[in-house]
């Protein structure tokens, strides 16, 4: 389940979530959303829709079961239990079209809408601005790989391997595999992501912050992907 918002990083955080409240903390690459008790969409800010393929418009009125698989859905749900209740804001990560992300979820102004519920605000969240705020946060063990969902379960496990700095002859002492095996692994993630070189493949890595996860939540993420 979600864990409250730690008491330091909460201190000038407001305990529910109006539409003005929420211009004020904005950053690029936030996605926002308001939700009723029910998750259907009341509002949705112009990065959330995109990051669905949808405008705001065509957003209103969706519910969580209409954009992620049912066992993603009801985790995140679970996740946001004691703000949908109205207890208390929670924050977990997550990886959400296949980046790592800070969720935050406010119970919701219900003078901001009308109707109670939550407000959700995901902010893209990469490894060197870690703090020890939220290094305990839990982490949403349901993955949305996005443009990942092409590698293989082995692609997927050296992918994070070459993000480490390991060479091709070091990822296949560590799976027991052939030095040739493991380059042909590389060969086809770079093909099938559209990468020429291994520089790429780490750009592209860490970039999205899926370093900030430990090799065993990667692996957690893979378990569940292959479901």
């Amino acid at each position: 389940m979600g864990k409250e918002i730690p008491t330091n990083a909460a201190d000038t955080t407001p305990r529910s979530m109006s539409l003005e409240a929420f211009r004020v903390l904005e950053q690029p690459g936030m996605a926002a959303i308001a939700r009723d008790l029910d998750m259907r969409v009341l509002w949705t800010n112009d990065e959330f829709a995109r990051q669905n393929g949808k405008t705001p418009a065509e957003m209103l009125g969706t519910t969580l079961h209409d954009i992620l698989p049912a066992p993603l859905a009801e985790e995140r749900i679970r996740m946001m239990e004691p703000a949908i209740r109205g207890e208390r804001v929670v924050a977990y990560f997550q990886l959400w079209k296949g980046k790592r992300y800070l969720t935050r979820v406010w119970p919701l102004d219900p003078a901001s809408f009308g109707v109670p519920g939550i407000f959700v605000v995901l902010a893209p969240w990469q490894a060197e601005v870690e703090n020890t705020p939220y290094e305990d946060l839990p982490i949403v063990a349901s993955p949305e790989l996005a443009e990942l969902t092409v590698l293989s379960r082995r692609e997927l496990e050296v992918l994070y391997q070459l993000a480490l700095g390991m060479s091709a002859k070091d990822i296949a002492s560590r799976f027991f595999r052939s030095v040739s095996t493991i380059e042909r692994h590389i060969e086809s993630i770079h093909a099938k992501l559209g990468f020429s070189n291994r520089a790429e493949v780490v750009r592209f890595f860490v970039e999205r912050g899926l370093l900030a996860f430990s090799e065993a939540q990667w692996q957690r993420f893979i378990q569940e992907h292959q479901g």
